[in-house]
């Protein structure tokens, strides 16, 4: 009964992980640009993937104009760092990490 108690179990715990990356990914928009980012949590919200190059100030800015944070840096990378510019510099860096930002409600 253990045995199949385990197996059971990592099959809910499968399922779940499965659903909510299905539901982030459903209610995930792009944002390149500190205004585009606005927009989308201003109106349908969700999750917003974008580049980041480290700086703090990031931080300021979502918490002060939008009442959002960083969420997490995702281990599924989607952004092509060649692509896609940092959303406060703007500049384009194999030294940006790509980021999930949200609002908290």
């Amino acid at each position: 009964m253990n045995k199949l108690f385990k197996i059971l179990l990592e099959e809910i715990q499968n399922n779940l992980f499965k659903r909510a990356c299905e539901y982030r990914d459903e209610h995930s928009s792009v944002a390149d640009n500190i205004e585009d980012l606005g927009k989308i949590l201003d109106s349908p919200g969700g999750f917003i993937r974008c580049m980041w190059n480290g700086d703090t100030k990031l931080e300021d800015i979502l918490k002060e104009r939008f009442k959002a944070t960083i969420r997490c840096i995702p281990d599924d990378k989607k952004l092509d760092k060649q692509k896609h510019p940092c959303i406060i510099s703007g500049q384009l860096s194999d030294n940006n990490i790509e980021i999930l930002v949200a609002k908290a409600y």
